[in-house]
């Protein structure tokens, strides 16, 4: 079933390649990494000139660029994580580093990503779990227009912090290339854990990661 449906994607966007949801569709399997950066480049080539002037599109060719310039300050396992601070929900300002003392899982997601709305939920239970032994969660949205993500909200409340992030700014200085993807940080500002995408299973894994650095603390 899935396999049909990717194939008539892949013929929507040929055929459709002036449609604005040829863009959409472009951009969640990128996000998703069920389409690698050359077949994208190539539907993006076809792509109607105006169609590329569309933030999905946009957002798609960032990606890619960031993706081939190898961005040597992307956070991996021992480096830094990067300052970044954004708008939460109630228009308070939300800074990595504000947050002291306290282990910080980020995850970046976006409502039309079908693994974060798999993952979001399950995120929150961690939070309610270990949120008393020292972790924090920080979910930044990069849905664009951000109307986006709190419609998603409003069916999914969330206990957590959620910076809003429309432009791509965090985004790019922790050099995402596909959603979900998620980071914990320690209290210091060092990267324990790099984990990207979510599939049956993950959340175990990231899971242990977290009891274990918070058992060691």
């Amino acid at each position: 079933m899935r396999q049909r449906l990717t194939e008539y994607e892949f013929d929507f966007m040929k055929n459709k390649n002036d449609s604005y949801i040829s863009a959409l569709i472009l951009q969640r399997m990128v996000f998703e990494r069920s389409l690698d950066y050359d077949k994208a480049d190539s539907i993006m080539d076809n792509f109607d000139e105006n169609i590329k002037l569309t933030s999905p599109f946009l957002a798609v060719k960032k990606i890619i660029e960031n993706f081939r310039l190898s961005n040597t300050e992307a956070p991996v396992i021992g480096s830094f994580a990067p300052k970044f601070s954004g708008p939460g929900l109630d228009g308070e300002v939300i800074s990595l580093y504000g947050i002291k003392s306290k282990y910080i899982l980020i995850d970046f997601w976006a409502s039309w990503c079908a693994p974060c709305i798999t993952s979001l939920p399950l995120y929150n239970e961690l939070y309610d779990k270990y949120k008393d032994n020292g972790l924090e969660v920080i979910a930044i949205n990069v849905d664009n227009p951000i109307e986006d993500g709190l419609d998603f909200l409003l069916d999914t409340p969330l206990d957590f912090l959620i910076p809003q992030d429309p432009e791509g700014d965090a985004a790019e200085l922790f050099g995402v290339i596909g959603m979900p993807s998620s980071y914990l940080v320690s209290p210091d500002g060092n990267v324990e854990l790099v984990h990207m995408g979510f599939r049956n299973g993950d959340i175990n894994v990231i899971e242990e990661e977290i009891k274990k650095v918070l058992q060691e603390n």
